[in-house]
């Protein structure tokens, strides 16, 4: 078996190939001294004489395109190609002994890297599929169009302050597909604009008192008509984006995870980032598709006298999604922060602040740690908005709270799923989740969603609705 370590850069790519034997035989500092280095360019000559090496593993750094390309094609060949990440192989070339860096001391130590951990799946980044790539970048470049909107219509609406006062806090939205914002396209002179929102803001020019107005100038300066400009090219571009967003969620092996995602009423861009993070679920489950559990011996037998078990399964879904616990303590500071994916944590944060905190607006009521899960059990609107009252009240009643939802559950498809759900929940988990707890410093609302109950219970309902979902599409019993 042969490995290859690959230093990725713009313009020249280092390779050394390290046999079985050699790495049985020496050590990195040792080969070093006679290795055989090949120089490729990132051309046809380059990659063939990459492929020469015909080697069994390429291990490489992901360097965004650079590596992507030659991923690819090495992919595209028939070879396999891991991803070791830039802190892991820093630390390991410390490891070795070496404080040069260079590409040459990098393509040794990434080899060597590779042959060590080749049997840990978990000591390399994930390979995702191109698909998967093609939406992650498709996401991250709307997500740069939209702070560019921003900063655009911020640098826009403070110019208007001077010159047309009356329409700078004037919100605007497009009325169909393929038509910019009616505020926007009116101050580019835009053809798309619709005869009645002219004619309105043509009113409003006419009486300004800004510097707009035609006794003062001729119009809109021309600084503020090439940012509106701008600003509608922005806005229709980010819609096409994300028409290719849900064509990309339309492919038929995305089907099933679609089917659970719409009970969440996930939207697209929680989609794509979950899809992102975790395609393909079977990967995080056992041959059988079910939860990996391994036994903790080490640990204390409970009170039935079994061993406690990690739910490892559990454990890379909740990283995956921004939701790892990560104990932080140092002699009497005890603490725990949240780590894994700040994107996605973030994301379903947006989420959550749609689905709870605005519907607690609406109800004015205490939002009960799983009302945010509710809704995919929900059969009418209406009895989405008796279901919560009626949960509300029984808390701040201090009443029975499962006597006082029975009437009403056996009514509501998945009722039973509720009840069975609420006896299961400690009681030093039934506390009351309101904005202000959650809300209470806006530099940490962040960490303040992520260590929350209710953003537990979303990440481990989702994570079991999965797990059936998948059972069910590849045909296994159902059970969890």
């Amino acid at each position: 078996m042969i490995i290859i370590g690959c230093d990725i850069g713009k313009d020249l790519t280092v390779a050394v190939s390290v046999p079985m034997e050699t790495y049985q035989s020496s050590d990195p500092a040792e080969f070093f001294l006679n290795a055989d280095f090949k120089e490729c360019t990132p051309d046809i000559v380059g990659l063939q004489k990459l492929l020469d090496l015909d080697g069994d593993v390429y291990i490489m750094e992901p360097t965004g395109r650079y590596s992507r390309v030659w991923a690819n094609n090495l992919a595209h060949h028939g070879k396999e190609v891991r991803f070791v990440a830039h802190d892991k192989l820093a630390a390991y070339r410390g490891n070795c002994g070496w404080t040069d860096k260079d590409d040459y001391h990098d393509a040794i130590a990434l080899a060597w890297y590779g042959w060590e951990r080749l049997n840990r799946p978990n000591a390399f980044n994930r390979m995702r599929l191109p698909v998967l790539q093609k939406m992650i970048a498709t996401f991250l470049k709307h997500r740069r169009l939209a702070d560019e909107y921003t900063v655009l219509a911020n640098q826009s609406r403070n110019l208007l302050s001077e010159e047309c006062p009356e329409i700078q806090n004037k919100r605007s939205f497009s009325s169909k597909p393929g038509y910019p914002p009616p505020l926007w396209a009116y101050l580019a002179n835009d053809e798309r604009i619709t005869k009645n929102a002219r004619t309105r803001y043509n009113k409003i020019l006419e009486t300004t008192i800004g510097t707009a107005h035609r006794d003062f100038n001729d119009g809109f300066s021309e600084e503020l008509v090439r940012r509106s400009k701008r600003i509608c090219e922005v806005q229709l571009t980010r819609e096409s984006l994300e028409i290719q967003l849900k064509e990309y969620l339309d492919r038929k092996e995305f089907e099933w995870y679609q089917n659970v995602f719409d009970r969440y009423a996930f939207g697209t861009f929680q989609r794509v980032l979950i899809l992102h993070q975790i395609f393909p679920f079977e990967q995080l489950l056992n041959d059988n598709l079910g939860e990996i559990k391994i036994l903790m011996k080490r640990r204390s037998r409970s009170k039935s006298g079994k061993f406690p078990k990690r739910r490892v399964s559990w454990g890379r879904f909740h990283s995956a999604l921004g939701k790892a616990p990560s104990q932080r303590s140092s002699g009497k500071r005890q603490g725990v922060t949240v780590e894994g994916s700040a994107l996605c944590r973030s994301y379903l944060y947006l989420w959550g602040n749609v689905h709870i905190f605005r519907r607690e607006a609406r109800y004015r009521k205490n939002i009960y740690p799983f009302i945010d899960i509710i809704h995919r059990y929900e059969s009418s609107i209406q009895e989405a908005g008796e279901l919560e009252l009626a949960i509300a009240t029984a808390i701040n009643q201090n009443k029975d709270l499962i006597d006082q939802l029975k009437p009403l559950l056996n009514n509501v498809a998945g009722g039973k799923a509720i009840l069975d759900h609420l006896e299961k929940i400690p009681d030093r988990f039934k506390q009351k989740l309101t904005v202000e707890k959650v809300k209470r410093d806006s530099k940490k609302v962040l960490g303040n969603w992520a260590k929350s109950r209710a953003s537990d219970l979303l990440v481990k309902m989702l994570f079991k609705d999965l797990v059936k979902a998948c059972r069910v599409h590849h045909g296994k019993p159902q059970g969890y």
